[in-house]
């Protein structure tokens, strides 16, 4: 039970044992029979009086009661996250409860919104009648826009209620200039994006949150390949951030293998527990990348906190051949499956399938006395299997042969497990 309804239970239990003073119905009467009869009006007027003054007693013990609950948004308890569900059941979102339409019928609904210095959050809902539609809840466009331009999406999630008719959204913003005031929150049909429904609002900033941490970083860890630079933490109420910069000394190799989202995994660890992760950015930039790592909400006081590297990008020059009627080549601790091979406008074409995680650097192709060198590679598509993805890798060489009978791979690249460890705060 809180501070508050001890208090107000304390004062029900005192009026209901307050007593009259003795002798005060006595002495009532005595000046009733003195004073000459009064109009009737008059008793009512304070009665009236009376009661009011009873009601603002009343209120003034409830309104406290009245405001913490009435800030709460509602119907997002089955889609909000526990940190996020902890934040709106103690009020500390805005309501926002305004509606907008589509021509076609479709109607959104921002519910609320809760802001800090790491995002923006909008808790909105899409009704759609639509019967049949293949792409429905997710044929249109949303934007956010202030007059500072477009607020940059970055991450969201839903759920649909079971006639599929309504989507909750809890959709994440970077927070938008510390002047903005008003926000446009705009929905579109994908193929008609000029015929927009807007719903206008006022950020209210005196409901956004505190920052629990602003820390600046200067830590790093380093591999053969790769340093990474550590340069912020901002923890806020809604979600933990960590920047920095990934220094690479082979960018391209990097660039080449479109490996840069699985390439590393960083975990963080506050006071023995981890934090779980929300996400992550990567951003090419001159030399290497800039990163944004997300984790949930630290704790309260917080004593130590550390970094983990838990995985990064390793190279590895082998020497290995495989004559292409076998269909099999053994690499890196697996077998890896050549499904097929084509020229297409001179090049050569080999599909190999292998683990997501997995990329062909240097290569060779031979037959007949006549070679032809690796020019590049990709990944056409992946498909879930018991021990993650497997993807199409393909591997596309410079040239093509009259008989290619054997390929040898030279350089190869993997994510591999490690644990390099860096604390950033405590003793």
């Amino acid at each position: 039970m809180s501070n508050l309804e001890k208090k107000l239970r304390e004062d029900g239990e005192n009026i209901q044992s307050m007593k009259a003073p003795a002798g005060l119905e006595d002495r009532l009467r005595n000046r009733l029979d003195i004073e000459p009869p009064k109009s009737r009006n008059r008793w009512k007027r304070f009665s009236l009086i009376a009661a009011s003054l009873l009601f603002l007693l009343f209120f003034t013990f409830q309104f406290d009661t009245m405001a913490y609950y009435g800030k709460k948004i509602l119907g997002y308890d089955d889609v909000l996250t526990d940190s996020l569900s902890e934040l709106n059941e103690e009020g500390k979102g805005q309501v926002i409860d305004k509606s907008a339409k589509l021509p076609n019928g479709i109607e959104v609904t921002v519910n609320g919104i809760m802001l800090d210095d790491n995002r923006l959050i909008v808790m909105y809902t899409v009704f759609d009648p639509r019967e049949g539609e293949d792409s429905k809840f997710s044929d249109y466009l949303i934007q956010m826009e202030s007059v500072f331009g477009t607020i940059r999406e970055t991450s969201g999630f839903g759920t649909v209620n079971d006639d599929n008719t309504k989507m909750s959204y809890v959709q994440s913003f970077e927070p938008p200039n510390p002047f903005v005031k008003n926000i446009d929150f705009h929905i579109a049909m994908d193929d008609n994006p000029a015929e927009k429904a807007t719903i206008p609002f006022k950020l209210d900033r005196s409901k956004a949150m505190m920052t629990k941490y602003n820390m600046k970083l200067d830590e790093s860890i380093k591999t053969d390949s790769v340093i990474y630079e550590f340069e912020k933490l901002v923890a806020t109420p809604t979600q933990t951030v960590i920047k920095g910069i990934i220094k690479v000394k082979d960018k391209k190799a990097w660039d080449k293998m479109g490996m840069g989202h699985i390439a590393f995994q960083i975990g963080l660890k506050a006071d023995g527990e981890m934090i779980r992760p929300q996400g992550s950015g990567l951003t090419s930039s001159l030399g290497g990348y800039t990163f944004d790592l997300e984790y949930e909400p630290l704790p309260e006081d917080v004593k130590d906190l550390t970094l983990i590297l838990e995985k990064e990008l390793k190279f590895h020059e082998v020497n290995v051949k495989t004559e292409l009627d076998q269909k099999t080549i053994r690499l890196a601790g697996q077998n890896l499956t050549i499904e097929d091979m084509n020229v297409t406008d001179g090049k050569t074409e080999i599909t190999v399938n292998a683990p997501e995680d997995f990329g062909v650097m240097e290569a060779e192709l031979s037959g007949e006395g006549s070679s032809i060198s690796l020019e590049s590679s990709y990944d056409r598509s992946f498909d879930k299997i018991e021990e993650g993805l497997d993807k199409q890798h393909v591997l596309v060489f410079d040239g093509s042969l009259t008989q290619a009978e054997v390929l040898t791979i030279s350089k190869y690249a993997k994510v591999e497990p490690t644990y390099k460890t860096i604390r950033i705060a405590g003793q």
